[in-house]
């Protein structure tokens, strides 16, 4: 293996998060990296500028919800109680998994992987911001839990893709452009240049700012991430055959190169 590969191994394991010393050591092991070359090509890294050294934290104290709560919310979510109290239900568990710990809640993940198609629009909007925010808490937390964040998505990309695509509620698929900018997954960007390319004008009109936001705000790891693809996928759009989607590569463009944007 050579110098160049190893170096590349330590950047792609940063580029799908930030880690601790720890992760970082442990990832770049199981993909083959000895201990002494990991340290030897680390120190360059940060040596030349390419990787920023760590920081100390403080570390606060856990904030786990009560797994109770999460299985009363699942219940009634799932039951034929009347649709006011599910959806007051699904909102409790959206608030819950953006404010305390969830994910290792017995049953979550699997009941909001299988619930996105709920009949009632209020409840499809919480529970896919419910999966939103609780990936949100995962990437902010210390140390990152990379294989919860890995199940998360990988449980969820395609469904979000299909509600992106086929949802007709404009704030459920607001919710899903959230979830998709949380990722650093190139597969999310699919839908989000599918709604750019074929969306009516009525409902891009709706979604262009969060597409905005999503793409090129700092808050949102997909930003972050995967500047230089969307650049590229945006320079695409720029020479399409259509007029429209022309002007809509252009209009976002001029955004990206905004103080609002990343450039």
């Amino acid at each position: 293996m050579r110098g160049a590969d190893k170096d590349e191994i330590i950047k792609e394991v940063l580029i799908e998060a930030p880690k601790t010393p720890k992760e970082l050591l442990h990832e770049c092991l199981e993909r083959g990296l000895k201990r002494p070359t990991y340290y030897k090509h680390l120190k360059k890294l940060i040596k030349i500028g390419e990787v920023k050294e760590a920081e100390y934290e403080l570390i606060e104290k856990e904030k786990e919800a009560d797994p109770e709560i999460i299985r009363d919310c699942i219940r009634i979510i799932r039951s034929d109680a009347p649709d006011d109290i599910r959806v007051a239900r699904a909102e409790q568990l959206n608030r819950l998994c953006y404010w305390k710990r969830t994910a290792y809640a017995p049953d979550l993940l699997n009941f909001l992987k299988t619930s996105l198609n709920d009949r009632n629009e209020k409840i499809r909007k919480h529970l896919v911001l419910a999966l939103a925010n609780l990936l949100l808490y995962e990437q902010r937390r210390r140390p990152r839990d990379v294989h919860i964040i890995r199940r998360i998505i990988e449980d969820n990309i395609e469904n979000m893709k299909e509600l992106a695509s086929k949802e007709t509620n404009l704030e459920v698929r607001v919710a899903v452009l959230k979830f998709l900018g949380y990722t650093c997954d190139i597969r999310a960007l699919d839908p989000i240049f599918e709604i750019i390319r074929n969306c009516n004008e009525k409902e891009y009109e709706g979604l262009k700012e969060w597409i905005q936001v999503v793409l090129f705000t700092p808050e949102y790891l997909l930003a972050r991430k995967l500047r230089r693809e969307v650049s590229n996928r945006l320079d695409q759009l720029l020479i399409n055959p259509i007029e429209q989607v022309r002007k809509r590569a252009s209009e976002l463009h001029k955004f990206m190169l905004s103080p609002n944007g990343m450039q």
